[in-house]
């Protein structure tokens, strides 16, 4: 046998070791009843099957005036009913928009569908989910998350949830004071980079309730995806320990690792430091008793720039496998496909069947070009940055690209992942998971797109199709798009802006992809009137009008840029009131959406506290990491997580331009250089605001969708 074929059938036996198919009938019809609601619930017959493949399969079908529903797992049962949902009832259950109205009685029907995977693992988040996205979610959230994960096929799902109660526990136990493990900790809004080694000491000051609170809500999430035969993976231990432990443990040497964006990553205890048994054993035992057993470990040491020279990265490697061995007989390690990480020295010594790495960088390079030496690999898709909206992602590929390397008997990949930053927009690459998941041939384009709009609108409709597969051919065709997208409305003013966050591309001027922007929003918006009562529509309109805006509003910016520096007093003037007006179109299309609400984020996190200060303190942070990302330590991260929210618009990033603008034009008619300013100081303020924001979506998305349209006509844009 092939070297490739035995390392995919080892860790095949090792999946169904570790998430053995189990199927709980009153499980699934909980989550059908959740959905659904109770007339469904008990028309459904629900029954487990054996695996004739050795991966997930299902049987759709109608009998004795029931929907049968026989599946290998929890997880294929409701993967099958998702699709009886969307074939049988006009009814789209996303994880941004839920549309469409359930038939009063359960429609039956006559054909037989039967599926299975190719894929033994469906691995679901990011680290940096838990903060862009999640960071404050409870209980009443994550059932919603975890039922619309099910949906999706997701066997495998991210769970760090608590991870900050199993770090408190744990110092606890080394002797540090409350006080000093608060100086470690990082704040709910920034936990995930924590959690990855990437920075420690920043707003640590959690109340003394929450840590009991997200241990409980953590085994909630691992309890819930047991019912339905998936698994949780957990945070592990690779060395991690708070800069100062040396000064805790004289007799320790802990291994710097320096700065992360400029703020103090935490350091390392490698193998051979007396301390290293010990920590890295009562963090799996507290982890054991704070949130569960689990046999998926994620640990990246060393993560995006970690100081890894003078390591034995071989020797590293085996020590924190033996120690999650130890503590988990069966367990496997997961790694990040990211940037140099996993360090191919590391992998050589890690048996096959104890190892996973996500490919995050699949579409450019699958499995690393190399397999990853030989290693089992997903391949994962990130599509999403800091909770950003901008339209990036490659449709075409994701549809046929998993399928080809599962066929491929020279490739090690063994499943696939979706690991996007943030939960805000690129649905359609929710959607596509949940279509390939439980699979075994892709569908063409032309054939997921028709489908997807029939779900997903409530109807067919030839000038969607037009307008997405437009999408799909000039937009979504790379990772991080055809060309960089980021909103100039967000961007930080300058006299050579040319992107939002400092890690983007930088945007171009007057692109033909603008005009084919247009394009589809124009045909989008032609069947305003038959669609409008999809919710996923709306959604999907206003995001298209959004970044159709945005795009053109580059434009607006480079030409007045132009003017003011060859002195052309009338350009800046005209310019100018361009892109103010694009701003204004811009406020009343985000406003008439509620998932463009500023609101909804600010909410939540103040709902956290449970007095006016706690909710002071939550949504201070909140606030921070949406604008200048943490504190003047941290110049290049400010706007990573840029939002193009109602609220955001009109009193953060519109006062900031309006504000350029005035200089610019002060300077030009005076004849004086441009004053220099600090913009963190300017723009921390924004965070210590208590401004309250509507709680509801205002204005009609047809209306202002249609002005922005009138202007393009005005304009002859498209």
């Amino acid at each position: 046998m092939k070297r490739a074929e035995n390392i995919k059938k080892r860790a095949g036996e090792t999946k169904r070791r570790n998430i053995p198919f189990y199927l709980d009938e009153e499980a699934v019809r909980g989550l059908i009843r959740r959905v659904a609601g109770e007339g469904y619930a008990s028309l459904f017959r629900i029954r487990r099957r054996e695996s004739e493949s050795g991966m997930d399969e299902y049987d759709l079908y109608c009998e004795g005036g029931h929907v049968c529903i026989d599946a290998t797992s929890g997880v294929a049962a409701a993967v099958a009913f998702n699709r009886y949902l969307g074939e049988y009832c006009g009814y789209y259950v996303g994880f941004i928009t839920t549309s469409g109205t359930l038939p009063p009685n359960p429609p039956l029907f006559e054909d037989k569908k039967s599926e299975r995977s190719v894929f033994h693992y469906r691995y679901l988040f990011n680290f940096c989910t838990f903060a862009y996205t999640y960071a404050f979610s409870g209980w009443e959230d994550w059932e919603r998350i975890l039922d619309r994960a099910l949906l999706s096929g997701y066997n495998l799902i991210l769970n760090p949830v608590g991870c900050e109660s199993v770090w408190k526990k744990l110092l606890e136990e080394l002797g540090y004071t409350g006080q000093q493990i608060r100086k470690f900790l990082v704040n709910p809004a920034f936990l995930p980079f924590l959690w990855m080694g990437n920075m420690s000491d920043y707003g640590g000051e959690y109340p003394e309730w929450w840590f009991d609170a997200r241990s409980e809500l953590a085994r909630k999430i691992t309890n819930r995806l047991r019912e339905f035969g998936a698994a949780a993976m957990l945070p592990g231990y690779c060395g991690m320990v708070p800069d100062d432990f040396r000064a805790h443990f004289p007799k320790s040497a802990p291994f710097d690792q320096g700065l992360w964006n400029g703020l103090r990553r935490p350091a390392y205890l490698l193998p051979g430091d007396p301390m290293f048994d010990a920590v890295a054993d009562a963090y799996y035992e507290i982890q054991r008793r704070t949130v569960g057993e689990a046999h998926y470990w994620s640990v990246d040491p060393f993560h995006e720039g970690g100081i890894s020279e003078g390591v034995d990265l071989k020797s590293f490697a085996e020590a924190i496998m033996a120690k999650m061995k130890k503590h988990d007989a069966d367990a496997v390690w997961f790694l990040q496909g990211w940037q140099a990480n996993p360090r191919r020295e590391l992998l050589s010594v890690l048996d096959a069947g104890e190892v996973l790495v996500g490919d995050l960088l699949a579409d450019e390079k699958g499995g690393g070009g190399d397999n990853f030496g030989d290693t089992p690999w997903l391949y994962c898709n990130v599509v999403n940055f800091g909770g950003q909206h901008v339209m990036r992602g490659n449709v075409r590929r994701l549809l046929s690209a998993p399928f080809s390397f599962a066929a491929d008997k020279d490739s090690t990949m063994v499943g696939v992942g979706f690991m996007p930053e943030g939960v805000e927009d690129g649905e359609i690459f929710f959607d596509i998971f949940a279509s390939v998941s439980v699979r075994e041939k892709p569908l063409p384009l032309e054939d997921y797109l028709r489908g997807f709009i029939r779900r997903r609108y409530g109807g067919q409709s030839a000038a969607a199709e037009e307008a997405w597969a437009i999408l799909a051919e000039k937009v979504y065709l790379a990772d991080s798009s055809v060309y960089p997208m980021e909103s100039v409305f967000c961007a930080r003013p300058s006299l050579d802006v040319d992107r939002v966050s400092t890690w983007g591309r930088g945007c171009k001027e007057g692109t033909a992809e603008r005009m084919e922007l247009v394009r589809a929003t124009r045909l989008l918006f032609s069947d305003y009137d038959s669609l409008k009562d999809a919710p996923s529509y709306r959604f999907d309109l206003v995001d298209l009008a959004r970044q159709c805006n945005a795009a053109l509003g580059w434009d607006a910016v480079y030409a007045f840029l132009r003017a003011y520096k060859a002195g052309d007093k009338e350009g800046v003037s005209h310019w100018t009131h361009r892109f103010f007006e694009l701003f204004s179109l811009q406020e009343a299309i985000v406003a008439s959406d509620k998932h463009f609400l500023l609101s909804k984020w600010l909410e939540r996190a103040k709902a956290q506290g449970k007095n006016e200060l706690e909710k002071r303190w939550f949504e201070f942070y909140a606030r921070v990491q949406i604008t200048t990302w943490s504190d003047s330590r941290t110049g290049w991260f400010h706007e990573y997580a840029a939002k193009e929210w109602q609220g955001m618009l009109s009193d953060f990033y519109r006062p900031r331009w309006e504000t350029f603008v005035s200089m610019l034009e002060l300077s030009l008619y005076g004849g004086a250089s441009l004053p220099a300013y600090r913009d963190y100081d300017r723009e921390i303020m924004f965070a210590y605001g208590r401004k309250s924001y509507p709680l509801v979506a205002e204005g009609d998305p047809g209306k202002a969708v249609g002005e922005f349209l009138s202007f393009c006509e005005r304009e002859k844009l498209g």
